[in-house]
């Protein structure tokens, strides 16, 4: 089992979306995942927690907004029955404000991330004034830490990459992948395009190549077209 939580939605420019893309604009959603294997609960990334906050940290124009079912990852949860309590693991992406602000709902979940991505959010990371929280509950809570490409379990690979954060993380979990926000849409993996806004280009072009060549389905974080977004 798969869900999808959309926390709000944005327009943004087609040139940050994919490299080589114009002034144009797509709307895009901010998602978490839900994944059932067996009797546990695993989600990667934990979306947007405060609106007002995220505004902070946008370079767009427009401003993330909620609409329709879009909820942050507690409520989301609660609309399904399950508990915060309930989920096991979670898998972070990488540390900005629009993926790791929710993190302070499960403390009693086993957490990983790139060690790279958890230097990275302690002391470049320009979301950090906006995550003190967060990173209080991480030094607190101490993730796992993800040191190169990781068998988490027999389900779960971690594919660290480093295409939009130095330490950004894409997840395999059986057949499908999550790119994170080292592909932003599915028509970047159709036409092989890296994403236009990132922190290594050689690593965005193996990350979309990673994507484009995965037998199986492509969940990436921001794509509206992605199965199952909650409208």
């Amino acid at each position: 089992m798969i869900k999808v939580f959309n926390s709000a939605r944005i327009k943004c420019k087609n040139s940050i979306l994919l490299m080589g893309g114009d002034d144009n604009v797509t709307e895009i959603g901010c998602f978490s995942f839900l994944i059932k294997i067996g009797d546990e609960y695993i989600l990667i990334d934990t979306g947007i927690e405060d609106i007002d906050v995220v505004n902070k940290t946008k370079s767009s124009k427009d401003d993330w907004k909620r609409s329709g079912d879009d909820a942050g990852v507690s409520e989301s949860l609660e609309r399904l029955g399950i508990s915060c309590k309930d989920i096991s693991r979670v898998l972070l992406t990488h540390s900005h404000y629009d993926h790791i602000s929710g993190i302070t709902h499960f403390p009693q979940a086993k957490i990983y991330m790139s060690a790279k991505e958890y230097e990275f959010l302690k002391t470049d990371n320009p979301h950090k004034p906006f995550l003190g929280e967060q990173i209080a509950f991480l030094e607190k809570n101490k993730p796992v830490l993800l040191n190169g490409d990781t068998d988490i379990s027999e389900d779960i690979k971690a594919v660290c990459v480093g295409a939009h954060t130095p330490g950004s993380v894409m997840y395999i979990i059986k057949d499908s992948i999550f790119t994170g926000d080292n592909v932003y849409l599915l028509e970047a993996v159709e036409k092989n395009i890296p994403i236009g806004f990132g922190y290594d280009l050689e690593e965005a072009k193996r990350a979309v190549g990673i994507a484009k060549d995965f037998k199986g389905k492509v969940y990436t974080s921001h794509d509206l077209k992605c199965p199952d977004i909650r409208r």
